[in-house]
């Protein structure tokens, strides 16, 4: 009862809304994580052609907000501001209430933002993508008083 995961390709909100809106409505979780990976095969698909693939597949992958071409770890990167984004729509008076943290990460186990293989890093405090001010916010109680439910 201390975690509730839900994963599909893309880590997206549109093709899992019901159960993100359950695990914050229902199960009152004060954390949503949103984790992209570097690597990753949706994006490289949603970035390519994908034509071929599918038709559940390709309904998933036409929900990401992905330029053709773009870089794997640029693509995963603005993956998940998008997906924070979609997160906040569902969910900002929670968030606003304080009763909502949501915090947009990248594990880049093949160290593609060079700060070091294996790491997690935050790109994204319910919306501030701004390096500087995501440490600030990570280091406040507000994120603390997260981080212990």
């Amino acid at each position: 009862g201390d975690l509730f995961m839900v994963r599909d390709i893309g880590n997206q909100i549109a093709t899992a809304t019901g159960s993100v809106q359950y695990g914050v409505n229902h199960l009152n979780s004060s954390l949503l994580l949103i984790i992209g990976h570097s690597k990753c095969g949706a994006i490289a698909a949603a970035s390519g052609d994908y034509s071929r693939l599918e038709a559940p597949i390709k309904k998933e992958l036409d929900t990401l907000k992905i330029a053709k071409g773009v870089e794997n770890i640029d693509g995963v990167k603005t993956n998940v501001n998008d997906q924070v984004a979609q997160a906040l729509a569902l969910f900002g008076d929670k968030v606003k209430a304080g009763h909502l943290l949501i915090l947009g990460g990248v594990y880049d186990f093949a160290d593609d933002m060079k700060q070091g293989a294996g790491k997690l890093n935050i790109i994204n405090v319910n919306g501030e993508t701004d390096a500087a001010r995501i440490a600030a916010a990570l280091s406040s109680t507000a994120v603390n008083k997260h981080s212990t439910h």
